[in-house]
């Protein structure tokens, strides 16, 4: 009688033989087993595959990450974050389950923000700070303005250990620019991880840039400028704007501008030789 060589499924009084290279995948079943415990050609909705793809990615990994660790293929992650089928093998969302929350090599960089900002408001500058850390002072700057979404852990575990040691310093004399800021100081904080903790600091009120219509006014102003400096792209270099929206302008294309932008306009517009067909229009 010749060896079997294949296994044999594990259920009780079943002599079927385990598919090949389904060991893993069937949990040690024939496929008529494996397909009736849903492991044989089970295929998982798109609506319940995402969260698992969403969750990885929210902690950190990257697609290239996911795929070495889990050995699902970047077409197939691609697939689930772009929604591009409907239908995933249930093997591939069950090895995106078994990884962890947190990327192995990247931390969100909003907590650092808050930490570096609170010493900033206790009067401990950037560059203190990008000193004392040995991070580069462009780093620590972009980290505490809010420019990057992730950090290696090297950099997390450095500001982390930082803030620990200075939170409880005496407070510094402060520059002009953190007192207009506003930022919140280290023992104002509750939780400083806590997302949904709300800042006692009020954050910096930004005055919105405003836009004015183009009227026939600044249309006709605008004209008169290109014309008396002979080409759009010199009166450009006077009015510090570039030659496409000068054109948007003087067809209609461009509606609204910006109010600075009306202002240099009129400036140049009063300050140059008058002009008869600038007669006319008065």
């Amino acid at each position: 009688m010749t060896k079997r060589k294949l296994p044999i499924c594990v259920r009780p009084n079943c002599t079927r033989a385990v598919a090949r290279n389904t060991t893993d995948t069937y949990q040690g079943l024939c496929f008529q087993h494996a397909k009736a415990a849903g492991y044989a050609h089970n295929y998982i909705p798109w609506e319940q595959a995402h969260p698992h793809l969403d969750r990885l990615l929210n902690g950190g990994w990257t697609i290239n990450e996911i795929a070495f660790h889990s050995g699902v293929s970047n077409s197939t992650l691609a697939g689930i974050q772009k929604h591009r089928r409907e239908r995933f093998k249930y093997a591939s969302i069950q090895a995106l389950k078994h990884l962890p929350d947190n990327s192995p090599t990247r931390r969100p960089a909003w907590p650092l923000r808050r930490r570096i900002n609170a010493l900033r408001a206790i009067g401990i500058q950037l560059a203190t700070i990008s000193t004392d850390t040995g991070l580069s002072a462009g780093q620590v700057f972009n980290i505490a303005s809010g420019r990057l979404k992730w950090t290696a852990i090297s950099t997390d575990t450095l500001i982390r250990d930082y803030y620990q040691q200075h939170c409880m310093d005496a407070q510094l004399p402060l520059d002009v620019k953190p007192q207009k800021m506003r930022l919140t100081r280290p023992l104002d904080w509750d939780d400083i991880d806590d997302p949904n903790e709300v800042h006692y600091g009020a954050p910096p009120v930004l005055k919105p840039q405003r836009r004015n219509m183009v009227t026939a006014q600044t249309r006709h102003r605008l004209k008169t400028v290109v014309e008396h400096y002979g080409t759009i792209r010199e009166a450009a270099k006077v009015l510090h704007m570039s030659n496409t929206d000068i054109v948007a302008i003087l067809n209609g294309s461009k509606q609204k501008i910006m109010q600075r932008v009306v202002g240099r306009i009129t400036y140049r517009y009063k300050h140059l030789p008058v002009l008869p067909n600038q007669k006319e229009a008065a």
